[in-house]
């Protein structure tokens, strides 16, 4: 059966409109940094030089963690949220076959939406020398190399070792949840990272604990002469292979640990807890049927709305407040808000001093970054509260 649910994953996820719109937000973006020259290239190095086609790359594939989220986190869960369990306990499905091929269809889904980004630049750095925003002889030939190279070095392997960890969460606890809140805190963990270990002077450490490997490769190219941007690929050896290797390996790890470890009738199969009632419960009473049912008279005002209007905002923010997720999520930011301001952001060795327009530039560049994860985050799990509980028909 493993073929049969590879293959239903892979067309179940084409004919869904979040896939394509995933991979069109991709080519937009792909297509505005490229054709207006905004990327990491400096003035002696092309604009879609190899350097600079590997960092941008790396880049979004770190942005890339809630896409890998969104596809990953939801593909076993699926099955309990349609209430689908009982068909595969009548079909000789194996559990190993059941995961593998959810996991393979949703990774290859994952990485075939990835190569929008690819798509966009592609198209983009085409048009870039007439569209007049950039000098034309900025702009080099086109190589494929160029965009494979670091796609099979960092980009995929990035989005692989995501999306290992978020399927293995939702396979392992059935919490959707868990997959869209871990990416955040995922995020927010990695940019903590960064902060801990910018000061440091073992190159050869920080390079081994980037879990995405931007600061290993930024390692790598960090004395390279424009001539050599222009020219070379990223070298897959030393450091780079070792980070490669031990991050894949974790990502390789924990689905191995969730194939053995999971099971599939505790998984598939709902949890009844009898519980004792009251046998007068069930007994219905004479004097109900005499009862005079009231009538009731219906109030649709502009007060009214705007009563249950606050009533709901206040509920829906009791909801966020008391949620596990959201205080995970917060007391992450807040650390990397403590981290950041304890370590600066050192210019050659020398810390930044609290100016105003550093606090307002460098640091809320970043953190602006983390309400935007919280108003997604946030707004899908009102969304998805109502239809989990089935709310969402009476609303």
């Amino acid at each position: 059966m493993f073929k049969e649910i590879f293959l239903f994953e892979i067309n179940y996820r084409f004919k869904r409109p979040a896939t394509w719109a995933y991979f069109g937000i991709l080519v937009i973006f792909g297509l505005i940094v490229s054709i207006g020259g905004n990327g990491p290239a400096s003035e002696k190095v092309f604009v879609n030089s190899p350097v600079a086609i590997a960092t941008m790359l790396s880049t979004i594939s770190i942005f890339g963690i809630m896409l890998s989220s969104a596809i990953m986190g939801v593909p076993v869960y699926r099955d309990i949220e349609h209430k689908t369990e009982n068909y595969y306990f009548s079909f000789p499905v194996t559990e190993k076959g059941y995961l593998l091929g959810r996991f393979l269809g949703s990774m290859s889904v994952l990485l075939l939406v990835s190569l929008g980004l690819h798509l966009g630049l592609i198209i983009g750095f085409a048009i870039g020398p007439f569209a007049g925003y950039v000098e034309p002889d900025r702009f080099t030939d086109f190589n494929f190399w160029h965009y494979l190279q670091p796609t099979l070095t960092l980009y995929w392997t990035n989005f692989f070792f995501a999306g290992c960890i978020f399927f293995a969460l939702v396979s392992l606890t059935k919490k959707v949840m868990l997959a869209y809140a871990g990416g955040a805190i995922l995020f927010i963990t990695y940019l903590i990272t960064l902060t801990l270990t910018q000061d440091l002077e073992n190159t050869d450490l920080v390079s081994l604990l980037d879990p995405f490997g931007l600061g290993t490769y930024s390692n790598v190219i960090r004395y390279w002469t424009p001539e050599e941007q222009n020219s070379l690929t990223v070298p897959f050896s030393g450091m780079l292979v070792w980070n490669r290797l031990i991050w894949v390996g974790i990502g390789l790890l924990a689905l191995l640990y969730t194939l053995f470890k999971f099971d599939f009738i505790k998984f598939l199969n709902k949890n009844y807890t009898s519980k004792k009632k009251d046998d007068n419960l069930d007994m219905p009473k004479a004097s109900a049927a005499l009862t005079k049912i009231p009538s009731v008279s219906q109030v649709f005002s502009n007060s009214l709305n705007l009563k249950l209007l606050f009533g709901l905002a206040y509920m829906e923010f009791k909801n966020i407040i008391r949620d596990n997720f959201f205080k995970a999520i917060l007391i992450a930011a807040v650390l990397f808000l403590f981290f950041d301001a304890w370590f600066g952001f050192p210019i050659y060795g020398t810390p930044s001093l609290p100016l105003t327009y550093y606090m307002l530039e460098v640091k809320d560049f970043t953190y602006i970054i983390l309400i935007f994860i919280l108003i997604v985050f946030m707004t899908g799990e009102v969304l998805h509260r109502e239809r989990n509980v089935n709310y969402d028909q009476i609303f």
